[in-house]
């Protein structure tokens, strides 16, 4: 539905400037970060959290229910109180974020890695640059960036050839350490055997691996109409 339909029109005024504050303090730094991840967890959902009407909390489907004002400032900051209020673990140690696209080269401080963990976009699966459109229209995107989505983006290249994960493979292989290891959770389905298919293109820069497959044809769909041919979950480890 169009954005207009799930929130009343005071909450989207609100929404529609925070959009805009944070699109003015990009490139974010930590709090920023946090920030803009918590604004993203209250747009929307089925829950009183949510600043729109009832939806979905992954997908947000055609609203339904009483358009009722939310105030954007009041759910940020419960939501941010809920995660400041858990205490980091004993030997918490900062991390680096880099807003990069993981085909293109990496940064050069990127080095000496003990493992490259990662679970691309599943084959055939639900594509998530559509579906999270409220999300990913609030962290900036526009118009241009939806159309281009199927040209630029792995979930779209795939399902032409799967080389498009041949940079990943050999600079992963390049900044792992020694003994690194680099493991893929990835997403079996009736069109294509993911896990097979990327360890052999692995077999150019990995001499060893492993792969593990776990059915989910009995698991729950978590209210998601469709999630795609996706039968399996598989676990690529190489080394």
């Amino acid at each position: 539905r169009p954005l207009a339909d799930y929130y009343h029109a005071q909450t989207l005024r609100e929404i529609l400037a925070a959009r805009s504050w944070f699109a003015d303090q990009h490139p974010w730094g930590s709090s920023d970060a946090m920030l803009l991840a918590c604004a993203m967890h209250v747009l929307h959902g089925n829950r009183p959290y949510a600043l729109s009407r009832r939806s979905h909390p992954v997908t947000p489907y055609a609203p339904t229910g009483e358009t009722v004002y939310k105030s954007f400032i009041d759910k940020l900051r419960e939501k941010t109180t809920r995660v400041l209020s858990e205490p980091l673990p004993t030997g918490f140690q900062n991390g680096f974020i880099y807003e990069h696209d993981a085909t293109s080269w990496w940064p050069s401080d990127i080095y000496d890695l003990d493992a490259v963990i990662t679970s691309p976009p599943f084959f055939d699966s639900t594509r998530f640059f559509l579906a999270n459109w409220i999300r990913l229209w609030f962290a900036g995107w526009t118009e241009h960036d939806f159309k281009s989505g199927q040209r630029i983006f792995l979930e779209e290249q795939q399902k032409r050839s799967l080389t498009c994960y041949e940079p990943i493979f050999r600079q992963s292989k390049e900044r792992l350490g020694n003994s690194g290891v680099l493991l893929m959770h990835l997403g079996k389905s009736k069109k294509c055997n993911m896990g097979v298919e990327l360890q052999r293109l692995a077999r150019k820069w990995f001499s060893k691996s492993e792969l593990f497959d776990e059915s989910v044809a009995h698991c729950e769909s978590h209210g998601i109409r469709d999630k795609g041919t996706v039968t399996d979950h598989q676990y690529l480890l190489l080394y």
